[in-house]
């Protein structure tokens, strides 16, 4: 698999540099001369005020405190469902203008937003760091092997990071 990464500053940048990227993907696969597909990883991360890159869940008021804390998975699911709520717009937008993009050599998109998130409650606090990822690609595609690999990626990231007590 083929893959370019690329960090963009402002949404204006997004579309110059997939297509920077897919450039690249299609230079390298032809100086190689091989069938590999073709995976591009935008970061998203700087386009946003940072204020939408810090995420709470506080489980310190009523009732809330009367439950037992959340596990490390439901705080990042928590965590990761608020960001999907944040981005929901930007990332819908950019796959009606990207999906044109990806075809049989460039599979897919993968949009990335890094964020920092804390936990409170009545027993701790705790941080996280990690990564929110939407992938966008041609239904075509959705059978490829370096798909299933993709999504692999996508699924494990969430939870990889973790949460440090």
């Amino acid at each position: 698999m083929l893959i370019e990464c690329k960090r963009v500053h402002s949404e204006a940048q997004i579309e110059k540099r997939v297509k920077e990227a897919t450039a690249q993907i299609k230079k390298r696969d032809m100086a190689e001369n091989s069938p590999l597909k073709g995976v591009v990883y935008v970061d998203i991360t700087d386009i946003f005020d940072q204020s939408h890159s810090i995420y709470v869940v506080n489980e310190t008021g009523f009732p809330l405190n009367k439950m037992p804390p959340s596990t490390d998975q439901d705080v990042i699911r928590r965590m990761c469902h608020d960001i999907g709520e944040t981005l929901q717009g930007f990332i819908k937008a950019q796959e009606a203008k990207f999906i044109e993009f990806t075809n049989e050599n460039m599979v897919c998109i993968v949009f990335n937003y890094n964020y920092v998130g804390f936990h409170v409650s009545i027993l701790n606090e705790r941080a996280v760091v990690g990564s929110y990822r939407s992938m966008v690609t041609a239904d075509q595609n959705d059978d490829l092997p370096e798909i299933a690999a993709v999504k692999l990626t996508l699924d494990k990231t969430q939870y990889q990071r973790g949460i440090d007590s």
